[in-house]
C-alpha cells in the first residue's frame, strides 16, 4: 500500500522560519497591511513634480531681482533690484525740453487766441477756445484719449513730413455745422457720423486751424497746410507709428451749450524743424528787445475788411453859457481860420492823428501830419 504524501513529520525551525518570512512578505507587499508611517511617507510622481516645480519657480523669480547697476545724476554708479527699475521710453519725452515745452505753451496761448477771433468772426458767434493741456507723449497715449466714435481729420504741412491729427468730437462738430448751415448751435439730436456735405463743410473749420498753426511759424518757414483724410475711429489710423513721439495739444471748446474738447496730435517728424526757431520767437515779456519796444505791431491781414467810423474835429470859439441858451436853428458862428490847422482825427472813440481841415475840389477833407500818442 502506497503511502500516504501527506508527512506527519513535525516542521522543523527551519521550515517555520521560513513560513514567516513569508507571511512577512505579504504583509509589506499588501497595501492594507502597510504601517500608517509609511503609507504618509508614499507620495505620487505626479506631486513630487509639482513640488518640484514650486521650488523652482522661486529661484527664477529671485534671479530676475538681483541687484543691477544703475547711473543716477551725476554719474554716481549704485544697484538697484530689479523690480525697483522700470523701462523708460526717452523717445518720447526728450524730444522737447522743459523749457521748449514751456515756450511752446505760451506760443500756443497765442495760437488759442487767434484761432478764437477767426473762428468767431467765421461763424459769426462767440466761440470760446481754452489751451487745456501741452504734453509731449506717444500717439498710442494720445489717441487713448479721444473717443472710439468722432471726427478725425489729417493735416499735411508742407514741406514738412508727417501728418497731424486734428479731432473735433462729434458734438462739437454738428453745432458748428448747424451753425453753418444757418441754424443755432443747439443739438436736437443725439452725436452722429458726419455726412459727407457736413465733412466738406467742416474742413472750412479745419481748414483755418490749419492756416492759424502755419501763422505761428510764418517768420521761419513757409507752410502751406492742406487736408489729406478723413477717419472716425483713431484705431483705424495708419499714418504713422503708434510709439512715435509726437505733441498732445487739447483745447477747451465751447459753443453755446455745446462743451467738448478739441485735439491736435503732432508727430515728432512734423515738429523737429521747428524746435530749433523756439529760441527766436519771443513769446515772453521779458525777453523782448528794448529795441522793439517803440516800433508799431504787425498788421494783420484779417483786420482789412472791417469797417470802423472816423471824424474829425477842432476846437471852436470861446461863448457864454447864456449864448448857448440863446443859440437858435439857422444861426451862423464865426470860426477863425486858425482852429482848422490844429484839428484831430478820431477812430473807433480814440484821438489817433493830428491834423488840419480844408476843402480838395470842393470836397472836405482832413490832412493827417502826425500820430497823437496822447490817447494811445
Amino acid at each position: 500500500m502506497a503511502e500516504d504524501p501527506k508527512s506527519t513529520e513535525p516542521p522543523s525551525p527551519e521550515n517555520k522560519d521560513f513560513k514567516g518570512s513569508d507571511s512577512a512578505a505579504e504583509r509589506s507587499i499588501d497595501p492594507e497591511a502597510s504601517s500608517p508611517t509609511r503609507k504618509e511617507s508614499t507620495v505620487s510622481p505626479q506631486a513630487t513634480q509639482d513640488e518640484g516645480l514650486g521650488q523652482a519657480k522661486p529661484v527664477r523669480e529671485s534671479e530676475t531681482l538681483e541687484a543691477v547697476r544703475v547711473i543716477r545724476e551725476g554719474g554716481i554708479i549704485g544697484e538697484k533690484g530689479a523690480g525697483q527699475v522700470q523701462a523708460f521710453d526717452f523717445g518720447a519725452s526728450s524730444f522737447l525740453t522743459q523749457r521748449e515745452l514751456r515756450q511752446m505753451r505760451e506760443l500756443l496761448e497765442g495760437f488759442v487766441n487767434d484761432l478764437a477771433a477767426r473762428l468767431s468772426l467765421f461763424l459769426r458767434i462767440e466761440i470760446d477756445l481754452t489751451l487745456e493741456q501741452v504734453e509731449a507723449s506717444t500717439v498710442r497715449e494720445a489717441m487713448g484719449h479721444m473717443n472710439s466714435s468722432t471726427h478725425l481729420t489729417l493735416l499735411r504741412m508742407s514741406p514738412l513730413r508727417g501728418h497731424t491729427v486734428v479731432e473735433t468730437p462729434l458734438d462739437i462738430s454738428l453745432a458748428i455745422v448747424n451753425r453753418l448751415l444757418g441754424g443755432g448751435v443747439q443739438i436736437s439730436e443725439s452725436p452722429r457720423r458726419l455726412n459727407e456735405v457736413e465733412i466738406s463743410l467742416m474742413d472750412d473749420v479745419i481748414s483755418i486751424i490749419g492756416s492759424e498753426w502755419a501763422n505761428l511759424w510764418c517768420d521761419f518757414k513757409d507752410i502751406q497746410s492742406s487736408i489729406v483724410g478723413h477717419e472716425t475711429n483713431p484705431q483705424y489710423l495708419s499714418a504713422f507709428s503708434l510709439d512715435a513721439a509726437a505733441l498732445q495739444v487739447a483745447i477747451d471748446t465751447k459753443l453755446g451749450d455745446t462743451q467738448a474738447t478739441l485735439r491736435m496730435v503732432i508727430p515728432r517728424m512734423t515738429l523737429e524743424p521747428l524746435i530749433g526757431t523756439l529760441r527766436e520767437i519771443k513769446v515772453d515779456s521779458q525777453s523782448i528787445d528794448t529795441s522793439q519796444k517803440g516800433t508799431a505791431p504787425l498788421w494783420d491781414d484779417r483786420f482789412d475788411g472791417i469797417m470802423t467810423e472816423a471824424y474829425a474835429w477842432c476846437r471852436g470859439p470861446s461863448i457864454t453859457l447864456k449864448e448857448i441858451a440863446d443859440l437858435k436853428t439857422g444861426q451862423f458862428l464865426s470860426f477863425q481860420s486858425s482852429a482848422f490847422n490844429d484839428a484831430t482825427l478820431r477812430v473807433a472813440e480814440k484821438n489817433a492823428f493830428k491834423g488840419s481841415i480844408g476843402k480838395i475840389n470842393d470836397q472836405w477833407a482832413f490832412k493827417v501830419e502826425c500820430r497823437n500818442n496822447e490817447d494811445t
